[in-house]
């Protein structure tokens, strides 16, 4: 299991100020990528299944995140939120 991440108080802010169905799905989705961020998201630059940039697209909000895969590390650190719509 990877490690939840965001040093950003920009991401803290959005976070905050979703609306509780976007939040709720968000909390459900991100428990899915640090179980899997590989599987639970997709590349932002192209095809390359190894990007460790990655964007996770849901119904209410966009995230763009970052894998860190080098063990004993292992996290996913939030980029950015964005509320779609």
């Amino acid at each position: 299991m990877y490690k939840l991440r965001h040093s950003d108080a920009a991401v803290t802010a959005v976070w905050d100020s979703l609306p509780t169905d976007a939040r709720e799905e968000l909390d459900l989705a991100l428990f899915d990528t640090i179980e899997d961020p590989y599987g639970a998201t997709q590349p932002v630059n192209g095809d390359n299944p190894a990007d460790v940039e990655r964007t996770l697209t849901l119904r209410c909000t966009s995230v763009t995140l970052l894998i860190i895969d080098a063990p004993p590390i292992r996290r996913v650190y939030l980029r950015t939120i964005d509320l779609i719509g």
